[in-house]
């Protein structure tokens, strides 16, 4: 007997992502869940393409609304080392005792811990959260063998400032 839609999916999900099949749900999320993006994100909707024969061209053009690049921009690394050599100067000021290193290493995990928080505080506020693609969303793409989900109106003006990375849209219309 032939497997459902739904199980060949999960089946997919699983072993694309490696996490066991009785671990997904329909619920399960891409990004937030199985930590799916930049490349691996591509890769992946890649072998769903194949495998289910969908048309994906309008999940390509909203791409940065559900996934982000992969790699880290330098700006973030910039955010990270002036603040962090900042800290480590007034540190070196304030205990002319203690090593210089040190200091750049009490400054390094406090600003982390800052970010981190940061980080977290804002994962929790409603208005940062980037709309998910969900197991149930490749399931139903499967069904009907186009990509249908649309990116929320509320969504789409609050990330409006970004840019999308292109080039993408054309990977799925090959």
């Amino acid at each position: 007997m032939e497997a459902s839609l739904q199980e060949r999916v999960l089946a997919f999900v699983s072993e694309q992502t490696g996490v066991k099949p009785e671990k997904i749900r329909p619920a399960t999320t891409l990004s937030h869940d199985l930590g799916i993006e930049g490349d691996d994100a591509v890769e992946f909707f890649e072998k769903f393409h194949t495998k289910f024969a969908v048309d994906l061209q309008e999940l390509g053009r909203d791409w940065s609304f559900y996934f982000c690049p992969e790699g880290v921009p330098i700006s973030g690394v910039l955010v990270v080392i002036i603040p962090t050599a900042l800290i480590a100067l007034v540190l070196v000021e304030m205990l002319p005792r203690v090593p210089e290193w040190l200091c750049s290493i009490a400054a390094l995990v406090f600003w982390m811990f800052l970010i981190g928080f940061w980080g977290n505080w804002r994962e929790r506020s409603a208005k940062t959260k980037r709309p998910q693609v969900a197991v149930q969303d490749l399931i139903d793409c499967a069904h009907s063998g186009v990509w249908m989900k649309t990116v929320p109106t509320d969504a789409v003006k609050r990330f409006a400032r970004f840019r999308p990375y292109g080039g993408l849209a054309s990977w799925f219309t090959r």
